[in-house]
């Protein structure tokens, strides 16, 4: 298990939201797999992902912070594992920078390996779409103008 980050109340933090991280998970590792889909880019954004709290007690294993959600009154205050928390910052805009730009990272790192995969692959796509579009003509005749 990794090192829990040292925070103070009043720190800001960036975390996990707790579905997007599997308690006992080593940060490093699962930090690394966010260099891929693997890492949830598909359809999510940042503010999914990664949570942003004021701490406002510390503990050995969770902190409070006040609630995330829509609608969470502004007196309520949860308990989140401290496991899930990648650094600690004194203002909430250091936080949100460096979840927005950890986040780009592998949206960048994604599509670029998608353009370039597409580029590789566009003559054999063509050829293989081209045979295939045969052998449907080849299935079907009747629909496509030729008898049988």
């Amino acid at each position: 298990m990794t090192k829990l980050v040292t925070i103070e109340p009043g720190q800001w933090v960036l975390a996990f939201q707790q579905p997007y991280f599997y308690p006992g998970s080593d940060m490093a590792e699962w930090l690394e797999r966010f260099t891929s889909w693997g890492g949830g880019w598909e359809g999510h954004r940042a503010s999914e992902i990664f949570v942003v709290h004021q701490v406002e007690k510390a503990m050995p294993k969770t902190y409070t912070a006040k609630a995330w959600w829509r609608g969470a009154a502004e007196t309520d205050v949860c308990r989140y594992p401290r496991e899930n928390v990648m650094q600690a910052f004194a203002t909430q805009a250091e936080a949100i920078g460096v979840r927005d730009r950890f986040h780009d990272i592998g949206v960048r790192a994604t599509a670029d390996i998608e353009k370039e995969a597409a580029r590789l692959i566009k003559a054999y796509a063509t050829k293989r779409e081209a045979a295939a579009l045969k052998e449907i003509h080849a299935c079907l005749p009747h629909i496509f103008g030729r008898d049988a």
